[in-house]
């Protein structure tokens, strides 16, 4: 028990994997498994410092 509970506190909070910039620089989160109304993505502003 205590090694599963040491994997999941030890992932990262985003897959990097599924994070890709969009032509007009936004980000764009592709979603692991769709959400009931359909939606398979999320795109966000990127925010500027």
């Amino acid at each position: 028990m205590l090694e599963r509970l040491c994997r999941y506190v030890s992932r990262p909070p985003v897959a990097v994997d599924r994070m890709a910039l969009t032509a007009s620089g936004q980000v764009r989160h592709t979603l692991k498994a769709p959400f009931r109304d359909g939606t398979t993505h999320i795109v966000l502003e990127r925010r500027s410092t």
